[in-house]
């Protein structure tokens, strides 16, 4: 990893676990923390750095993945997350079906965590797909092949 990449990543670190910090505070397991900090960070750090990306880093990037890359690499690295995902709530209904009453709330309360999770992935997957790739594949397939198209991922 480039100097530069480095920080970029450095950055990206750090606003996860700031953001994580928050949402733990947030969890019901402990006093509420501070919500107005939380607003703070996101509207003065997270909305910032995303804007930045917009503007500096994605325009650079758009040739290189044109030229280089995969345009849906990013969508198999959502769909990476989602089997983690299911993974570990299945793990997590296991750990609950064979909790001690004393360790059920703890375990519902990771159980809904991963399912929250998931669902802000999906959700955020599915929506890139109706906005981006559908229109795509609805002005320049023909029905015939979008028709096989679905038909092979029904398959599978």
């Amino acid at each position: 990893m480039s100097t530069v990449s480095e920080v970029i990543h450095n950055h990206h670190q750090e606003l996860a676990r700031t953001l994580h910090g928050y949402v733990s505070d947030l969890d019901g397991s402990t006093a509420m923390g501070d919500p107005q900090s939380l607003v703070a960070f996101l509207q003065g750090d997270l909305l910032p750095h995303a804007a930045g990306e917009e503007a500096y880093l994605y325009p650079a990037v758009d040739p290189l993945v044109k030229e280089y890359g995969r345009p849906t690499a990013t969508m198999m690295v959502d769909h990476e997350y989602i089997k983690r995902y299911i993974a570990q709530i299945a793990a997590a209904v296991q750990a609950l079906a064979t909790a001690a009453p004393d360790a059920r709330a703890a375990q519902q309360s990771a159980l809904q965590r991963l399912c929250l999770q998931l669902e802000a992935i999906l959700l955020v997957h599915l929506d890139k797909e109706e906005r981006v790739y559908l229109p795509l594949f609805e002005a320049h397939l023909s029905p015939e092949v979008q028709q096989q198209i679905l038909d092979g991922m029904h398959e599978g």
